[in-house]
């Protein structure tokens, strides 16, 4: 007991002095943060996430396994290939099509993805004809772009009126759920994610800054009603499917098609 009050002093510690190195820091989402982490991203990923990020990446591209035979799919933010490789696993014919800032991470990406064409740029700005794409997903990218909206409109453009976008993004833990077992399991995912991960970037990998700021992107994410409204009113997208994982703790999964008319507005919709 004794242990786990000094090392949440320690990291109380670190990160009231985060705040004065973030100025000289690349910005924290961009790609230049993401060269800094790209040699152990996955590695972290699978230990803040305790093995499961990869089943939630299967979870999101169940959606998209019933497209057409060599159907082109675009993977934003495609980050070291997960999501695209989760996706192959499932249909090998899919051509994919990837694009991130990070040089550093596309090249990882490149040694899982042998046959996909893979572009360094930013969502805000697609080099892509409308509507080239059967569907279009993104995961744990859409809290990093600079400019959320413009993105996810350059997304929205770039895919086939009648493709589908997937969206796979973290969300802050709700203590509020009625169930009492349920306001624990919330209660101590917000102590790992804001105590115990920053902790173990700094400690494995000298990058708690980088980690700090998941937990500030999750924190200053919108929840998901907030979220398909602005989906909705603001990027002229509607609802197909929505969960969240893990027991109300897990990242949220959105499907999404293109609003076509003004009557093409679908509630949300919640299973998992």
């Amino acid at each position: 007991m004794l242990c786990v009050v000094v090392l949440l002093f320690l990291v109380y510690r670190r990160r009231k002095s985060l705040g004065k190195s973030f100025q000289s820091y690349p910005r924290l989402g961009s790609g230049e943060m993401f060269d800094h982490i790209a040699d152990y991203y996955d590695g972290m990923n699978r230990l803040i996430s305790l093995g499961l990020d990869m089943s939630w990446r299967r979870s999101a591209v169940r959606h998209l396994t019933s497209l057409p035979l060599h159907s082109t799919i675009l993977d934003v933010a495609m980050g070291t290939g997960d999501l695209s490789l989760a996706l192959l696993q499932r249909r090998p014919d899919y051509h994919i099509v990837g694009i991130d800032p990070s040089l550093a991470m596309l090249r990882r990406a490149e040694h899982k993805l042998k046959y996909s064409n893979i572009v360094q740029g930013v969502a805000e700005g697609l080099p892509f004809a409308d509507g080239t794409f059967s569907a279009v997903m993104v995961a744990f990218g859409v809290r990093n772009f600079e400019d959320r909206k413009k993105g996810i409109l350059e997304m929205r453009r770039v895919m086939r009126d009648d493709g589908t976008m997937v969206i796979i993004e973290l969300g802050y833990p709700d203590d509020k759920n009625g169930k009492w077992c349920l306001r624990w399991i919330s209660v101590l995912a917000k102590l790992f994610i804001g105590y115990i991960v920053p902790c173990l970037g700094s400690c494995l990998v000298r990058s708690g800054e980088e980690y700090h700021y998941l937990q500030q992107s999750m924190y200053s994410f919108p929840d998901a009603a907030t979220f398909q409204h602005f989906l909705q009113t603001e990027c002229e997208l509607c609802w197909i499917h929505y969960e969240r994982c893990f027991l109300g703790v897990g990242p949220h999964i959105y499907v999404l098609r293109k609003q076509l008319s003004r009557f093409d507005g679908i509630k949300l919709r919640s299973s998992g």
